[in-house]
């Protein structure tokens, strides 16, 4: 079994990392002012967006998980930390999802911070443009059914997204070393007697060109969203 410690860079495919399945390095429960998970740290609470956000205190290996891999080629280990946060809106107590990356030095997470839909769901790697390294592949969930899939890459200490969508049908990623794609179910509203749990849903197909990811016309069902 392949350890979530590593990321080989030859032939790894696609690493898959649930947190209901696996979770190294749990974050800590106790009432401390900083989340400890491993030798990293991050404030319990923090801003993203001029927003303040709190790290959840119920986390559990369902809804965070860190993986400590070289994400960009420069030959050290950087540290990928998904979890579960929550924010509020006037009153109303509100979830969102996270991923983190960054170094951690002398026991401090210097880190760059992502926000997903409202929860946590898994992290895969995979390595899309086939430069030896690894993307993330942030999965989040919210109501009413909808997955979120945001790609990122991480270059020069910074996340650049290559790929971000979501819906309420289905999203899948299709492995595939020469052209990745990324599969998006979309509704059938013309169709009064069309429901979610028919299954039979229209489709978008987003293949990588060697750059980016780029709607495929003919093999696509459904404009795109």
């Amino acid at each position: 079994m392949m350890s979530i410690l590593q990321w080989f860079k030859r032939g790894a495919g696609l690493l898959c990392v649930s947190a209901c399945v696996l979770c190294v390095g749990a974050l800590a429960l106790a009432d401390e002012p900083r989340v400890i998970n491993g030798v990293s740290a991050m404030e319990r609470k923090f801003v993203f967006e001029k927003q303040q956000f709190t790290i959840s205190n119920t986390l559990s290996p369902y809804n965070n998980v860190t993986i400590r891999a070289d994400f960009d080629g420069d030959r050290t280990i950087e540290t990928l930390v998904g979890f579960q946060a929550f924010t509020y809106d006037y009153d109303f107590k509100v979830p969102v999802a996270f991923i983190a990356i960054g170094k951690e030095v002398r026991g401090r997470f210097a880190h760059e911070l992502r926000m997903g839909n409202e929860y946590f769901k898994q992290i895969e790697l995979y390595d899309v443009d086939n430069d030896g390294n690894p993307e993330i592949l942030f999965w989040s969930e919210g109501g009413a059914h909808f997955v979120t899939l945001d790609i990122y890459k991480y270059e020069k200490g910074s996340l650049r997204q290559i790929f971000g969508n979501a819906s309420a049908c289905t999203i899948e990623f299709q492995k595939n070393p020469k052209k990745p794609a990324v599969r998006i179910g979309r509704e059938r509203w013309d169709d009064p007697e069309w429901s979610y749990t028919s299954g039979d849903f229209l489709y978008e197909l987003w293949e990588w060109d060697g750059r980016e990811f780029k709607y495929n016309e003919e093999s696509s069902t459904s404009k795109p969203q």
